[in-house]
């Protein structure tokens, strides 16, 4: 949903889904026995999960943990509208880290390869325009001097916005006195070296990761994970229909039980 009226608007950039003929059917079939009921776990061995991984470094969480949670995150891409909160991430690392590709993978599977991470905009009007019209957007390197002082609050609070659905209101150009309201509403996902933000209504917002510099024999071309998730794009899509599948019969089955919070997210 995005706007005041009501209107629902279907990314044009997103590529097709895989067609449902018969071999693909026959794979899903395959793919129901292999998953046996799981949505959300990360399993290691399916194509999908080889795909989306990370080498996860030093924080509060264990490297385990830090995968679970980022395919999790990565699977609400899917079930976000039945949600009001939808968390940005957020990876810190050094350069070369790899904290980009963690995004740009799942991007690559949905948009092409040629999806990549973009720089921060300059002005706060262009960061507007990019949140509401791209449904995936990757910012790189916020810390690389583009936020400046004076900009942080405002960008700031755009971000927290993504996380909750906020309105924003803007001038129409040329016209006096004439307001235009945005619903900022996507899948927000940050990179920087050392988090620029300590404010704890970001920080409620943000799911944040810390990827390690990567060994020598680790480092991979990008060009070479392109074409792995070009390859197995129909399985990783396949898979991810399944564990959908999966999922809305444990929300059918559960969807009315409520939780205690764990934490202030």
């Amino acid at each position: 949903l995005n706007g005041v009226d009501g209107l629902i608007f279907l990314d044009d950039d997103l590529l097709p889904w895989p067609a449902l003929t018969p071999e693909n059917r026959g794979n899903l079939e395959e793919l129901r026995t292999q998953l046996n009921g799981t949505g959300m776990k990360f399993t290691p061995g399916t194509t999908l999960c080889k795909r989306l991984t990370a080498q996860w470094g030093e924080q509060e969480m264990t490297a385990q943990q830090a995968q679970q949670l980022y395919f999790s995150r990565i699977m609400f891409l899917w079930l976000a509208n039945a949600y009001s909160l939808w968390p940005m991430m957020l990876t810190t690392g050094e350069q070369n880290s790899g904290k980009s590709t963690v995004f740009e993978k799942p991007s690559w599977l949905l948009y092409g390869a040629d999806k990549d991470a973009m720089g921060l905009p300059g002005t706060y009007r262009s960061l507007v325009a990019t949140l509401t019209n791209k449904s995936f957007p990757i910012f790189d390197n916020l810390d690389g001097g583009r936020l400046d002082e004076k900009d942080q609050g405002q960008y700031l609070d755009a971000f927290c916005g993504v996380a909750t659905g906020m309105e924003i209101p803007l001038a129409e150009l040329y016209k006096t006195n004439n307001l235009l309201t945005f619903k900022v509403r996507s899948h927000l996902m940050l990179t920087c070296r050392v988090t620029p933000f300590n404010r704890s209504d970001a920080m409620r917002r943000i799911l944040q990761f810390n990827v390690r510099t990567l060994a020598s024999d680790e480092i991979r071309s990008k060009d070479s994970l392109k074409k792995e998730i070009t390859a197995d794009r129909d399985k990783c899509l396949l898979e991810i229909l399944v564990r959908l599948q999966n999922i809305l019969r444990d929300h059918v089955s559960h969807g009315a039980k409520e939780y205690q919070p764990n934490s202030q997210m």
